[in-house]
């Protein structure tokens, strides 16, 4: 079905070859432009479709001018080809070379009527075809689908306006395009549909209410020049050729942030019904149904994931957890799975369950479309500074575990409002307010417990949370957070009430519960050892398993503000190196260098004699090289390791602190860290030795970026031994992985 104009435009941008754009590159970047799949990019140039809204085919057209201007065949047949100013004619002669293919004839009225959706034709070009299709078969929202049908219904009586509402991921999408497609076919809206993607949280495409009923003025065949002079007339005159369409017209606005785009859209009397999608509680037009759409039930989430490990269902829920439920990761897993059939399950649950690499692992592979960290980075974008700094406080709860723990001890993550403002040390007027901010984002949920203490409970979904643990916390203060929290709940509510299952193959076993003459939490009840959680110890005094590191960060901290507010430094400083430790064996690196840096600083300003200062320059310089800062972290190496006994000391240091540490990626980051310090002190073979464990703990994390970059220092410090072929043989390897992985600097460049 390949010609007509729309193929000679495609064409005369050069390259078309057997249907296809010569090169890659160039059809993704015309996906891209036009704000469709690659797949649909495929079906326009083999002929299979046409775009049939104007906003897209001018996006296309636009598109195409400027491949065929970087290949130089811009001429001016080419020019003419490519004109956005002849997209009316170019629709008309689309509408009329589809009909001859059918065997009608049609007038040049004829089609623009076809086009319109005023020839009364159910399945014409025009009426639907801005309806993006169907992405799959919806899971689990029959409720839903329920009463959105109920509204869209002509018999149903209901309002003319549905908004949809709910996280990114969620699904809303495709939950109304799903409502709407179903609609169309019950033959509900002979007027045809107009679907807008108003990209409200997408700060290079959204456009507001005005642009937005320009954009659908063009695609209901209003040229420019009769387009009427001021925003109030455009509307008037969107409404006004609504009503010219001879019956119901069904109205899809996706992606609305704000009632300012979606107020000037809304149609006028005649049936005419809206389905609005937003990552906000919007306010109500119309007396609109408000559908809040929440995460998948387990059920649902597991026949999402499409049963590529059919029969291993405790693995199969085991992924629909970590990925809190949510429609996009779900379907990310899925497709993983998809491409690799081999991979067992368990596999990945064990990937996904190391919380420092779970966004890594949820985005989609050589694709446009976004994964789960750059959809919440389009809602974070969209906060106020305060609302921005209280979601980053809610991040540093402790009682919110997303990792393996969380397996043994469920996780409580919810605060109330109290606490919430111990958090923030902001007054109740204030947190409560950026709270319900921040709910009607769908960045927070809310619970209301009628029988608690406190009434109104909060909690961050769990992809939230880690991706909001990624956003930078300068200025924060993050400690002094949690040193408020913890403060709050010894005074406050139920630290030494509160109680967790241990679940021993499903069941519960024993509980978890605060033991005032330990200081703190244990196991009561009857647990095999193999089941206890890691982190427990068997206290033969007091005959429980006894866990010592819960609240260890929060000790630490609180020493540290106990020293500062006696006005003790050499205290202070002895309290943040500890902290540092500690966090630095947790993985978190950019928490642990503030607190090492604050520390070596307190403990110089006491002239510190007693080495306290040069344990903290060693821990400094491991986690500073941990991070990859490889000239930062000489400083600190440089300041104390100026003779061999000394470079013993730092390495033997790291050993204990990898020692200490579960995190594996932790370990295999201060593997790496240690590795390149004694390649500054030109001892080679040690560092090749901590180069290779390195490298095997990423291979087996599978987390290629930090393979990469482990495998080209390995080959540099081969080099530095002389062993220049298997040296080579590295770095090429690495250059391999860096490139497979996004990265755009060789590894040869890479040397220290």
């Amino acid at each position: 079905m390949a010609g007509g104009p729309f193929f000679d435009a495609l064409r005369a941008a050069g390259g078309i070859r057997d249907g296809k754009l010569e090169g890659e590159p160039a059809d993704r970047e015309l996906a891209r432009r036009a704000k469709v799949s690659p797949t649909t990019i495929g079906h326009w140039l083999a002929g299979r479709h046409f775009p049939q809204r104007f906003d897209v085919l001018r996006k296309v057209i636009e598109g195409l001018r400027s491949e065929a201007h970087r290949r130089g065949v811009l001429d001016d047949e080419v020019a003419d080809l490519l004109n956005v100013d002849h997209l009316h004619d170019l629709h008309e002669v689309e509408a009329r070379r589809r009909a001859a293919l059918t065997g009608e004839k049609v007038t040049g009225a004829q089609a623009r009527s076809i086009l319109s959706g005023q020839d009364g034709r159910s399945r014409s070009p025009w009426p639907h075809g801005g309806l993006p299709d169907k992405d799959g078969d919806l899971v689990g929202r029959e409720r839903e689908v329920g009463e959105l049908l109920s509204v869209l219904d002509p018999a149903g009586g209901g309002p003319p306006v549905a908004l949809v509402a709910g996280m990114a991921g969620v699904g809303k999408s495709a939950l109304v395009t799903e409502v709407a497609h179903t609609a169309v076919a019950n033959g509900w809206f002979p007027g045809g549909t107009l679907f807008v993607d108003l990209c409200g949280y997408d700060p290079d495409e959204s456009m507001d209410g005005d642009q937005a009923v320009r954009m659908v003025l063009r695609d209901l065949n209003v040229p420019e020049q009769d387009t009427h002079p001021t925003a109030k007339a455009r509307q008037a005159q969107y409404r006004s050729r609504l009503a010219e369409r001879g019956g119901p017209v069904l109205v899809v606005l996706d992606g609305a942030s704000s009632d300012g785009q979606v107020l000037p859209l809304l149609p006028g009397p005649g049936g005419h019904r809206v389905l609005v999608t937003s990552r906000h509680t919007l306010d109500n037009p119309r007396n609109a149904l408000h559908v809040d759409l929440d995460v998948l039930t387990t059920a649902a989430a597991v026949e999402l994931l499409g049963g590529p490990g059919a029969g291993d269902r405790e693995q199969e829920r085991r992924l629909a957890e970590l990925c809190g439920h949510l429609p996009l990761a779900l379907q990310i897993v899925a497709a993983l799975l998809r491409f690799d059939r081999s991979r067992p399950l368990a596999d990945l649950a064990r990937q996904l369950a190391d919380e420092h690499r779970r966004l890594d692992t949820l985005e989609y592979r050589d694709s446009l479309v976004r994964g789960v960290r750059a959809a919440l980075a389009l809602s974070y974008a969209k906060l106020t500074d305060p609302q921005k700094r209280l979601l980053r406080l809610l991040a540093v709860n402790p009682r919110h575990s997303v990792g393996e723990m969380r397996r043994f001890i469920p996780a409580n993550p919810y605060l109330s409002t109290p606490a919430v403002m111990a958090l923030a040390a902001a007054p109740h007027p204030e947190v409560r307010e950026t709270l319900l901010a921040l709910r009607r984002a769908h960045l927070l949920q809310q619970v209301v417990r009628d029988r608690s203490l406190e009434r109104e409970h909060w909690r961050l979904h769990d992809l939230v949370h880690l991706f909001t643990g990624e956003q930078d916390m300068a200025g924060d203060e993050p400690d002094a957070a949690i040193l408020r929290l913890g403060r709050y709940f010894l005074s406050h509510e139920f630290v030494r009430g509160i109680g967790a299952r241990v679940l021993v193959d499903g069941r519960p076993a024993a509980r978890v519960e605060w033991v005032d003459e330990l200081g703190d939490y244990a196991i009561s009840g009857d647990v095999p050892a193999d089941h206890v959680p890691p982190g427990f110890e068997w206290n033969a005094e007091h005959r429980v398993w006894a866990n010592h590191d819960g609240a260890t960060a929060l000790r630490k901290a609180w020493a540290i503000e106990e020293a500062k507010a006696i006005g003790d430094r050499q205290a202070e400083g002895v309290a943040l190196a500890e902290y540092g430790v500690l966090v630095l064996q947790e993985g978190r690196l950019d928490t642990a260098i503030d607190a090492l840096q604050r520390s070596v600083k307190a403990l110089g300003d006491t002239g510190d004699q007693s080495g306290a200062r040069d344990r903290a320059l060693i821990d400094l310089a491991i986690a500073l090289a941990s991070s990859g800062r490889w000239e930062d972290a000489q400083m600190p190496v440089l300041a104390i390791v100026t003779s061999s006994e000394r470079t013993d000391e730092l390495r033997d240091r790291a050993e204990a602190v990898i020692q200490e540490t579960g995190d594996r990626h932790t370990q295999g980051a201060i593997r790496a860290g240690l590795a390149n310090i004694l390649r500054m002190k030109k001892r080679p073979d040690e560092a090749i030795h901590g180069l290779h464990k390195a490298a095997a703990v990423f291979r087996e994390l599978a987390d290629r970026h930090c393979w990469g970059y482990t495998l080209a220092n390995l080959g540099w410090a081969l080099h530095e031994t002389s062993r220049h072929q298997i040296g080579d043989d590295y770095l090429r390897q690495a250059d391999r992985i860096l490139k497979e992985c996004g990265g755009q600097e060789s590894a040869r460049v890479l040397r220290l």
